[in-house]
């Protein structure tokens, strides 16, 4: 079903809710029908225009809210990759599954709960959203940020061996061209 309109819990356009960083944001974009507000509220219940259909935003803040509604232009520039990510229909890029991480399932849902989907997201999350994802949850963001500052480590012995395994394959393939030779050499003689 088409999701409910909070125009009224957003600040107005241009203005910036107090969560924080926008990186720890899950935005999404999506084309719906147009509410119609006024009558909307006369019914007590949505009532769409099926034949106007608009832009939304969907917003959803780690440890908060989701909020929906119509798209503004500061929205575009806000979210201007998301927006352009979206009208190229290039898919969703959510970030680093929490499994990465090698949470359990209970430290997963407590995450998910509190709308953190991405170790990105778990990393970034102000102390705020700790309280709202539940006991452990400075150590799991601890974790996710030392996750994301690790650098790949060069393994030289490892290195050495590929290297080795290289050589001695270009030279099973040169014994294999001399073994077959001699017997091609033993048949016809």
């Amino acid at each position: 079903m088409f999701p409910q309109i909070q125009e009224d819990r957003m600040p107005a356009s241009g203005q910036r809710m107090s969560h924080g960083n926008d990186d720890a944001l899950i935005v999404r974009f999506f084309t719906g029908p147009k509410l119609m507000g006024e009558l909307s509220r006369i019914e007590g219940r949505d009532i769409y225009d099926d034949e106007k259909i608009v832009e939304y935003i969907e917003i959803k803040i780690p440890g908060g809210d989701k909020v929906v509604r119509i798209v503004t232009p500061d929205d575009i520039k806000r979210f201007s990759a998301k927006y352009r990510q979206w009208k190229l229909n290039e898919g969703e890029d959510m970030g680093t599954p929490l499994e990465a991480l090698g949470f359990t399932e209970t430290q997963k849902d407590m995450c998910t709960r509190a709308n953190v989907h991405s170790v990105e997201q778990l990393a970034a999350v102000g102390d705020h959203v700790l309280a709202a994802i539940g006991l452990g949850a400075t150590n799991m963001r601890i974790r996710a940020q030392k996750y994301l500052s690790a650098k790949p480590v060069v393994n030289e012995e490892v290195e050495t061996l590929k290297s080795q395994n290289a050589l001695l394959s270009e030279k099973l393939a040169q014994l294999t061209e001399v073994v077959e030779s001699l017997m091609n050499k033993k048949k016809v003689g």
